[in-house]
């Protein structure tokens, strides 16, 4: 007789608490939310229907899953796509979408993307007048070939931006117009 194991599936029991806000000047039509944690299933469009999430607007929503960690995609009524992950969302968490306009203090916040060859361990990104590189924003580590969102305070474009990667490597760069990119990829 053959004996296999009994597979028991934990319930979905972590509760997400998101609002996201749109400031990218585009009404949102889709929105997915996914659980990282649900092994592959398909995620929730929490704008199913016919509603969008307007320009300036604020939404508020739960999300039952298997973990704290979600993944948001959008696509906006121009066709653009973007993704968030948000890493803690139990205990609340706000995601914004900001304008995609560039230039001038608009947006400092950028995709990184990991094109190094390990594992992404830290990313710092200071003010280039500031004298220290201050807290490391990558939250986990960024596995190498993916990307994730870096949010920056407004009011500032020019960056010193710091990687470190598993392998012990370092990456510098100095006096970055961040305001001026949507995506940056390290090294």
């Amino acid at each position: 007789m053959l004996c296999l194991p009994l597979l028991v599936l934990k319930p979905a029991d972590q509760v997400a608490r998101i609002k996201v806000t749109n400031h990218s000047g585009v009404d949102m039509v889709s929105m997915v939310v996914t659980d990282p944690g649900a092994g592959g299933r398909p995620g929730t469009d929490v704008l199913a229907g016919p509603s969008s999430l307007r320009t300036g607007v604020q939404a508020s929503f739960e999300h039952l899953g298997y973990s704290c960690a979600r993944t948001i995609d959008v696509e906006f009524a121009d066709g653009h796509r973007e993704q968030r992950t948000a890493a803690s969302a139990c205990s609340g968490v706000v995601v914004e979408f900001a304008s995609r306009q560039g230039g001038g203090t608009e947006n400092p916040s950028f995709m990184l993307g990991n094109s190094g060859a390990a594992p992404m361990t830290g990313f710092h990104a200071s003010k280039h007048s500031a004298s220290e590189w201050g807290q490391d924003r990558l939250g986990a580590p960024l596995p190498q070939g993916q990307s994730r969102a870096i949010y920056l305070p407004r009011g500032e474009c020019f960056y010193d931006l710091r990687a470190t990667f598993s392998d012990g490597q370092t990456v510098e760069r100095r006096n970055i117009d961040v305001c001026s990119t949507s995506a940056l990829q390290i090294p």
